[in-house]
């Protein structure tokens, strides 16, 4: 490869490294969020009512709040399954492509030091 090709191959794995970082974020910080409001809403209402002494679980049944639910998990499911699938064509690319191994390789290198260097800044704004 030449140089161009060297440098054009870097910044695409730089630039697809920092949008992994970035969903990589946002979907931690959302379902983080979306948890932490669901037990906040349970803490307020009382505690859940699944562990409450002497009460019986009630079941999703055939409601549509119950099926939302079941579309909700089964959406999550296919969600991991999607990602699985274009993390096994990248590897599989890069078997098979030097070039895409360069791009992998820069993103993954740029996606561990975002992510060290959102800790070290998350460390130090949290102290002052």
């Amino acid at each position: 490869m030449i140089n161009e090709d060297v440098l054009a191959s870097a910044a695409m794995g730089f630039v697809l490294g920092l949008f992994a970082f970035t969903a990589g974020i946002v979907r931690v910080r959302y379902f983080a969020s979306r948890r932490r409001q669901k037990i906040l809403r349970s803490g307020a209402a009382g505690g859940d009512p699944r562990y409450s002494p002497g009460s019986v679980a009630p079941s999703l049944g055939t409601s549509l709040r119950g099926l939302l639910a079941q579309v909700l998990a089964f959406d999550r499911i296919m969600d991991l399954v999607g990602v699985l699938f274009v993390i096994a064509m990248l590897l599989y690319g890069a078997w098979v492509a030097p070039r895409l191994r360069l791009i992998l390789a820069v993103a993954v290198a740029t996606v561990i030091i975002s992510s060290l260097v959102w800790l070290k800044v998350a460390r130090w704004l949290a102290r002052r």
